[in-house]
């Protein structure tokens, strides 16, 4: 009897032996193709076209015109961006760009936009049948392919080039959740029939979302770029936006532009139409009074504001106005150049993951004999860098999508940004100021005594390390 129980006893060990060799034989493989599929997607390369730096355009004075949200924000006589944008719409004959990152009705403001913009390009496509329109976007107005986007389908029905980026070839910024991802729930695609749940992002609360799309966001990638191309008076126009912010630049510029956009509608396995011949090559009548211009996107944009705040000198002036700043490069290279005695200024948004920028401007205020002086926006604000040098009288201007961030500034997010190199003592240079200058004036000053728990500036530093956090 005894003898049973024990022969019992060790066939029940057995056994559970056998289960977990087999578990470990099977799971074991299962987490090694997860670590070097996570591996892998993090540090591949970069899809060609991406990571793009323009030559260096000479543009005249009168070329560049500086563009505003609002009209309180610089001097009267800058456009507003939107008016501007749908000027050229309405004036354009041949061909019409726009990358615009936000296209949905989630929020009043966003409805309005994107109602506005489809009516003005499609009645324009409809009495311009000849025109010819590329309209790209990022993959959250579907909510990555779980929502239907009303406003997209207009656009091509009328027979607008429609794209929606593709950012699966993008090298994933947040590598442990997305290994998972791309494993186990990418392949099962996506589709607004299972939309069964609540759209969070939806403000009126009247959409729906799938769980894909809830689980497609937590990648923490996205297309923000937001540029707009057009023929005018037989020319190119560009215009990038910044934010509540854009420059509008006359010339071959607009080149570049679509040429870094080109290599978005390859990525996403579809082509823009090709620019008219008569548009291309168009060099500005020379003057004296000109500016260089460059366009960047990705971590070009990272490296030309390193490069600018590290040739500024004791008395030059570093003004910088951003959603976000947690990049510990950019804000190494800011504690190095105070202490050279550059005059700072930093303008935050303060509704932005609020603890995240806290972090940054507490690590800045500690320095307090360093000459950086520290506001919150009291609304939303451009994404600009003004580096002003005193030895030869010139500004570098830094503006475009890209917050100071590792996802936005170390190639996994898309980004476009224009560098302008203009003299201190243009009417351009002196409009940049002032609407830094009133928006600084109407921020609020940070106050040392708003600091985080001890432990909360080495959360969020291992959150952007490892990808994890949504900034």
């Amino acid at each position: 009897m005894l003898l049973n129980e024990l022969e019992r006893e060790q066939s029940l060990k057995d056994q559970g032996y056998r289960f977990k060799s087999r578990a470990v034989f099977f799971l074991l493989p299962c987490l090694l193709f997860v670590m070097a599929l996570g591996f892998y997607h993090h540090y591949k390369p970069l899809p060609s076209g991406l990571d793009f730096a323009s030559a260096e355009h000479i543009v005249n004075e009168s070329d560049l015109k500086l563009l505003v949200g609002a009209p309180s924000l610089t001097s009267t006589s800058s456009a507003l961006i939107i008016d501007q944008i749908y000027q050229h719409i309405a004036e354009a004959n041949q061909y019409i760009l726009l990358d615009q990152a936000v296209f949905n009705d989630y929020s009043p403001a966003n409805k309005n936009f994107s109602s506005e913009l489809t009516k003005r390009l499609v009645a324009k496509k409809a009495s311009s049948p000849d025109l010819k329109i590329d309209f790209i976007t990022d993959p959250f107005n579907t909510l990555y392919g779980g929502s239907n986007n009303a406003y997209l389908e207009s656009l091509s029905a009328a027979g607008i080039n429609v794209i929606v980026t593709d950012l699966a070839s993008l090298p994933d910024s947040n590598p442990y959740y997305s290994a998972w991802w791309r494993a186990f729930v990418a392949w099962l695609g996506n589709s607004p029939r299972y939309a069964w749940f609540a759209n969070p992002w939806d403000e009126s609360g009247l959409s729906r979302s799938t769980l894909r799309s809830r689980l497609a966001y937590l990648n923490f990638k996205a297309n923000e770029r937001k540029v707009f191309v057009a023929d005018h008076l037989g020319q190119l126009v560009s215009i990038i936006s910044a934010g509540d912010l854009a420059v509008s630049v006359r010339g071959p510029l607009a080149e570049s532009v679509y040429q870094s956009e080109s290599a978005l509608a390859r990525l996403s396995h579809n082509s823009l139409y090709s620019l008219p011949l008569n548009l291309l090559n168009q060099a500005p009548a020379a003057t004296n009074r000109y500016a260089k211009v460059k366009l960047l996107t990705e971590q070009r944009v990272k490296l030309a504001i390193l490069d600018s705040i590290n040739k500024l000198e004791s008395g030059d002036e570093l003004k910088i106005a951003s959603n976000y700043l947690s990049d510990q490069v950019i804000i190494s290279a800011l504690l190095a150049s105070a202490d050279k005695g550059v005059l700072i200024q930093v303008l935050l948004d303060p509704t932005k993951t609020s603890s995240v920028n806290l972090a940054s401007a507490q690590e800045l205020s500690l320095a307090s004999h360093r000459s950086i002086k520290l506001k919150w926006a009291s609304a939303a604000t451009a994404q600009i860098i003004i580096a002003r040098s005193k030895a030869d009288k010139q500004m570098t201007v830094i503006a475009g999508s890209s917050s100071l961030t590792r996802r936005d500034l170390d190639n996994y997010n898309l980004q476009s940004n224009l560098v302008l190199v203009l003299n201190t003592d243009w009417n351009l240079a002196a409009d940049f100021d002032r609407y830094f200058a009133n928006a600084w004036q109407a921020g609020t000053e940070y106050n040392t005594n708003e600091s985080l728990a001890w432990y909360l500036p080495y959360l969020l530093g291992f959150l952007e390390w490892t990808g994890m956090g949504n900034f």
